[in-house]
């Protein structure tokens, strides 16, 4: 309460609709109910089931709920007041938040997203020191890297972190659809890609030009690819991303590329075993079970 009293008459009233706001969604009071038998039980036991069953038609053919009575419904828990203590919170506290959210294993609500956006946002070339060391979930990493290119200029630390977590073609598509406000799930219909800076073109086709298997991995969402593509321009910069071209080329022209499961029936059925082994380390997956019992 001191802090607040030395709070501005216009602050002060911003920051209680902000956390009335979000109370009223923590306990579900920004919902306007309207119940069926707002009087339940007694109004049930009283009706006939004539009145039940005309009622439940009205209700179901029509969504009109029953009008209300002239006398109000006594409050809930009246004189049982349930309340919840707002302590001020520590600098340290507030910015702990972030590092949960950007960490978590599961995907996040609109809200956690909004958060994570505001927090890269307002602390721009600050926010790396909040930032854990290794994110679990793709979608995250999406996330976090397209709100680092729009708001945060570019430096060393930013370039390191999308070197560190944009991996795969896949990794580079999700990218692309945060910056364009777009699913980075990937899970709804493909939709087009906003215009983009030569600098962002450039950085994306970098990404994608390095990723591992980069045509194989472009050619599963190749829908996607194509329309990103055409943002992305990436004849202007053949020569400096070679391995790129020919991928987004691939999605253009439905050209899929033999895969890793078919190279590796090829090589069985022809018995180049040394070839095979050779194959499957150079792909990353020698030390899986499947590899070692395909190599014997």
């Amino acid at each position: 309460m001191k802090h607040l009293g030395q709070l501005s008459a216009q602050v002060l009233a911003r920051w209680l609709r902000d956390v009335l706001a979000v109370l009223r969604r923590q306990m579900g009071a920004h919902v306007r109910h309207r119940p069926l038998y707002p009087y339940f039980p007694g109004q049930v036991l009283a009706a006939s089931k004539a009145q039940l069953y005309l009622t439940a038609v009205i209700h179901y053919l029509t969504l009109r709920r029953l009008p209300p009575q002239r006398n109000a419904r006594p409050a809930l828990l009246e004189g049982e007041f349930i309340h919840r203590v707002i302590e001020l919170g520590s600098m340290q506290e507030f910015e702990s938040l972030l590092e949960p959210q950007v960490s978590s294993r599961t995907s996040l609500s609109e809200a956690d997203a909004a958060d994570v956006v505001w927090f890269v946002r307002q602390y721009r070339g600050d926010v790396f020191r909040l930032l854990p060391e290794a994110i679990a979930l793709r979608k995250n990493r999406a996330l976090v890297g397209g709100a680092l290119l729009l708001h945060v200029d570019r430096c060393a630390q930013r370039d390191t972190f999308l070197q560190r977590h944009i991996e795969t073609a896949t990794d580079v598509l999700r990218l692309a659809a945060a910056l364009s406000g777009g699913d980075i799930s990937l899970a709804t219909a493909s939709e087009r890609f906003t215009a983009m800076k030569r600098a962002t073109r450039r950085l994306l086709l970098g990404l994608l030009d390095r990723a591992p298997n980069a045509t194989e991995d472009v050619m599963r969402h190749a829908e996607r690819w194509k329309r990103l593509a055409e943002v992305l321009y990436p004849g202007d910069f053949a020569d400096k991303y070679p391995q790129a071209l020919p991928a987004l080329t691939a999605a253009r022209r439905n050209d899929a590329p033999a895969s890793f499961g078919s190279r590796v029936g090829t090589l069985l059925a022809r018995r180049q075993i040394a070839a095979l082994r050779m194959y499957t380390a150079m792909r990353g997956c020698r030390t899986t079970s499947v590899c070692k019992a395909t190599v014997r």
